[in-house]
């Protein structure tokens, strides 16, 4: 199975993505921006809030896991924290919808 995380340059994302190719399966991850812990693991450099970016990252995939978010601990200063995780979500399922994907998860 061809499988897609987002947020695969975080913890969750990167022991998923490493279980998932332990069981046989293809992953493809998603990154914001590329560092060091993904090395072995094939990463598109994307953007939540870039439509294209994520047509592309869907493309010949089955499944997506929807891990990426962006977090602060001093509050939603200038509204990207919002505009990340909902209008990001927005964007990706779109863009999962638009190219077939099969499952994605958490579910919507």
């Amino acid at each position: 199975m061809k499988i897609g995380i987002t947020g695969v340059s975080g913890h969750i994302g990167n022991v998923l993505a490493r279980e998932l190719i332990r069981q046989g399966h293809q992953v493809k991850g998603l990154s914001y921006h590329n560092p060091l812990n993904l090395k072995g693991l094939d990463v598109v450099n994307g953007d939540l809030l870039d439509f294209d970016s994520l047509v592309r990252f869907c493309q010949g995939l089955d499944v997506v896991y929807h891990l990426a978010a962006k977090i602060s601990i001093n509050g939603d200063l200038d509204g990207s924290v919002m505009l990340t995780n909902v209008q990001g979500t927005r964007n990706l399922a779109k863009a999962a919808i638009k190219t077939g994907i099969q499952k994605f998860y958490p579910r919507l």
